[in-house]
């Protein structure tokens, strides 16, 4: 059974120059033991002809299937594009040790599916973390994140056309992004 322990959930557009691009907030502090969730999830599918769009990677799924220990783990930032997402997850709770984790749409049976975790890797303490981590990604999807303390956005340019990214109160940013096509470079910081 779960508990919705008073979290608000706001929805928010994304600006996309050219595509609108929806978005969703999850904070929820509770003392140390936070699910401090400072989120942003694509709320849009991108699937095969014919089905409907699937829920973009939130912090519930990253919490619900990502093998983390509910007590202490705090979800960053959590971002979505189709069938690809990216999650940001301090794992102790305490930002010693950030891990990167690249997830995957995944249909089931009758037209059901669900968010699967792919690769993790270490992405180091969140007082390190700098303005723009950029590379690696899942299929055709490339990610990128940063720390930019006080700031409420960043504008992130990849394959030609620029996103405005919302900042999260620990002052992360996430981005995920199917290519368009073959060679598209890596996601930039422009501002």
């Amino acid at each position: 059974m779960h508990h919705d322990h008073g979290s608000a959930r706001l929805a928010a557009g994304l600006r996309v120059w050219g595509a609108p691009f929806l978005l969703m907030r999850d904070h929820r502090c509770r003392h140390y033991r936070e699910v401090m969730a400072g989120s942003y999830a694509a709320e849009r599918g991108n699937p095969a002809e014919g089905r409907p769009p699937h829920p973009g990677l939130g912090p519930r799924e990253v919490l619900a299937s990502g093998g983390w220990h509910p007590r202490y783990v705090r979800v960053l930032i959590t971002a979505s594009d189709g069938d690809y997402g990216f999650a940001l997850v301090d794992g102790n709770g305490d930002g010693a040790e950030l891990e990167q984790e690249l997830w995957q749409w995944e249909d089931g049976p009758g037209g059901h599916g669900r968010w699967e975790g792919g690769s993790t890797s270490g992405a180091g303490p969140l007082g390190y973390l700098p303005p723009l981590v950029a590379g690696g990604g899942v299929g055709p999807a490339c990610i990128a994140y940063g720390r930019v303390p006080g700031r409420e956005s960043v504008m992130v340019e990849f394959d030609g056309r620029r996103y405005e990214i919302p900042v999260s109160p620990l002052g992360v940013w996430g981005f995920i992004r199917e290519a368009a096509g073959p060679h598209p470079g890596l996601p930039a910081l422009v501002s």
